[in-house]
């Protein structure tokens, strides 16, 4: 820590700070905690850092879209899809930080009276600070992996052919690969090969009527029953994927995205709870009184 201004320094109440950021060495690893050593927890000063947290964050989540990527990622499947895994490890790692450190910073609202300072020896932050930590690093990693081109999936194929390809690798048919790389263009919808024509694409293929384009792909892919049901079934989802895309103007973000998206969430995170914690009432028996 940078030496204080004697004239200027402050004694900390110990149970007052609002979680910010610092970051905390122990011998087996170097872990980060965010507390804020300001005296008063509901000063101006915290606010206007909450604040500023929360509008940058929500700035870089939305402009990245954070949020459509993962949803992007959870639409592939949990049990056949890696990215859709990794977005829901990220996903289950940003949950555990928001309900750990909406513990931690409600404590007083609960009448408990904390040192956010000396957290080693308290008994409910011995605890939690260190799964607070884990939950940051390693949901923050693992957000970066799932938005970066290392651990997102590839963008919609723009065409039915590619994503009739990538439907059978999905579902285990490889196989057919072969034959459906060599189905004749006179059997394929016109627009198949159209960058803007997701919507038609998926309802030439799709719907509650009688599938004739479908139909004959099929028959031309002599497809068993079952492989029939499973390379359709996945083959809609992509389909619905691309639609997706297009509908909500989704764009690969790369790993300069990845980075600023993921720092942009938990900064979001950070600033909403510590509102939270600035407007809850501070039910403490010896609280600090200034402002």
């Amino acid at each position: 820590m940078s030496a204080r201004n004697p004239s200027r320094e402050t004694v900390a109440a110990p149970g007052s700070p609002t979680l910010s950021s610092t970051s905390h060495a122990s011998n087996a690893s170097t872990t980060a905690t965010v507390i804020d050593s300001q005296p008063n927890p509901k000063s101006l000063v915290n606010l206007g850092k909450q604040l500023k947290y929360l509008s940058i964050g929500l700035v870089l989540t939305l402009y990245f879209q954070v949020y459509q990527h993962l949803s992007d990622a959870l639409s592939l499947g949990i049990l056949s899809s890696f990215p859709a895994k990794l977005a829901l490890l990220s996903a289950v790692l940003l949950i555990g930080t928001v309900l750990i450190f909406g513990y931690i910073i409600l404590l007083p609202a609960r009448g408990y009276t904390v040192n956010y300072m000396d957290w080693r020896g308290d008994a409910h932050l011995g605890s939690a600070i260190p799964i607070l930590t884990a939950c940051i690093i390693f949901g923050w990693v693992t957000l970066l992996f799932t938005l970066s081109p290392v651990g997102a999936p590839a963008p919609p194929a723009q065409s039915i052919q590619q994503r009739l390809s990538q439907a059978a690798a999905y579902t285990g048919w490889d196989s057919l690969q072969s034959k459906i790389q060599s189905i004749p263009a006179n059997i394929l919808p016109q627009s198949s090969t159209s960058s803007g024509g997701w919507n038609k694409i998926t309802s030439r293929l799709s719907g509650s009527n009688a599938d004739k384009s479908w139909d004959t792909i099929a028959s031309y892919l002599s497809l068993s029953p079952r492989a029939n049901s499973n390379l359709q079934q996945y083959f809609l989802q992509l389909s619905a994927r691309a639609d997706d895309w297009a509908a909500r103007n989704i764009k690969v973000i790369g790993w300069t995205g990845a980075l600023l998206g993921s720092i942009g969430t938990y900064l979001f995170v950070f600033g909403a709870v510590g509102l939270v914690g600035f407007v809850a009432p501070d039910n403490r028996a010896n609280k600090s009184k200034t402002f």
